[in-house]
């Protein structure tokens, strides 16, 4: 059996490598298709099959790339951000099963070549959001995805001492990469944590950043990338606090690791268009697993959320409430999958 997956993002990469990771263990072929050298580069980490396109290439000759392939199932990385350099013909229509790996809710317009919408929450948080009304069928939120990383207590206790952080809080940062870094939030961040120690609230930062800071800061480690992203994984879950924007494979890396999440948010402009990233994030928030914070949010008031978390009872509700949610979409998506292929040639 073989799967082809199609990307045009970082974010939704993620997404991709780990169904296509879940599926190599079972025996199937995966190769992914890339139209950026980030994406392509990611992929490869995994030691997963990658081609890189030129973002130029025609949609007729992407068609041919996949055509050659033969793939039983095509996976869209993000039904929205692929349909730029994929449209189907309909011999593919007729010969794949087309499905997506959405991230976030925008279903406002739902190509009819989708056989199905895989949407990488658990139900009930998809559910909760009260900003969308989706009654498409085709639509089926699995769990997350990634659903985390196993470490032992010795791995996340190594990376606690290469930091010098056995006895101070340890925080992870990370606000994108490539045309998704949010350059802004990391001076926001850098003045929080220099006001907690001060204060002798002493806390250690991992900063993945893709900013070149000119000068060292005290208790901060900047990182421009993790060469492997098993290290990104473990890192993060080696800390009592993540900060991030409002990145959905963060998110569930997060949420399976039980670590709290701080996540900045674009703030709300008067008359726009629901829905927004801010109202992806509304129902993590209302179910506790989540704080979030404006794009606009002073450092004082970064610090303060950092107190209650770190040095109060927030972040021990917050990793209760995420302990509910621990639902693997890998698994799910390939069950569907292996469903639906067999109701194909009934």
């Amino acid at each position: 059996m073989n799967y082809i997956f199609l990307t045009n993002g970082l974010g939704e990469t993620v997404h991709g490598v780990a169904v296509a990771r879940y599926a190599r263990r079972r025996g199937i072929d995966c190769r992914f298709l890339n139209v950026t050298s980030t994406c392509h580069n990611y992929v490869r980490e995994f030691g997963l099959d990658s081609i890189l396109l030129s973002s130029k290439k025609s949609q007729k000759e992407i068609n041919r790339v996949i055509e050659e392939y033969s793939p039983d199932v095509i996976f869209c990385c993000n039904s929205k951000t692929t349909s730029d350099v994929f449209l189907p013909n309909s011999r593919l229509i007729h010969n794949s099963l087309i499905v997506s790996l959405d991230s976030n809710w925008l279903f406002e317009k739902m190509p009819v070549y989708f056989d199905k919408f895989f949407v990488v929450f658990p139900p009930l948080i998809f559910k909760s959001n009260r900003n969308y009304k989706i009654t498409d069928k085709r639509v089926k939120p699995v769990g997350f995805i990634p659903s985390g990383y196993k470490f032992s207590r010795f791995e996340l206790n190594s990376v606690r001492k290469k930091f010098s952080a056995q006895k101070e809080k340890l925080i992870f940062a990370y606000f994108g990469r490539g045309g998704t870094f949010r350059y802004f939030l990391v001076n926001i961040l850098l003045e929080a944590i220099a006001q907690l120690n001060k204060e002798t609230l002493k806390v250690k930062l991992i900063l993945v950043s893709e900013i070149k800071v000119a000068r060292k800061r005290k208790n901060v480690t900047f990182i421009k990338w993790l060469k492997k992203g098993k290290d990104f994984n473990k890192y993060l879950a080696a800390a009592d606090c993540v900060v991030c924007h409002h990145g959905m494979p963060t998110f569930s890396k997060a949420i399976f690791a039980k670590v709290p999440i701080i996540s900045f948010v674009p703030e709300v402009v008067e008359g726009a268009k629901k829905p927004s990233p801010l109202s992806e994030v509304e129902p993590f928030e209302e179910l506790g697993l989540c704080v979030s914070l404006p794009y606009s949010a002073k450092p004082e008031r970064l610090k303060k959320t950092l107190e209650q978390i770190l040095f109060d009872q927030k972040g021990t509700d917050i990793k209760r409430e995420q302990s509910k949610y621990l639902i693997k979409g890998e698994e799910v998506v390939l069950d569907e999958v292996n469903k639906m292929l067999k109701e194909r040639r009934i």
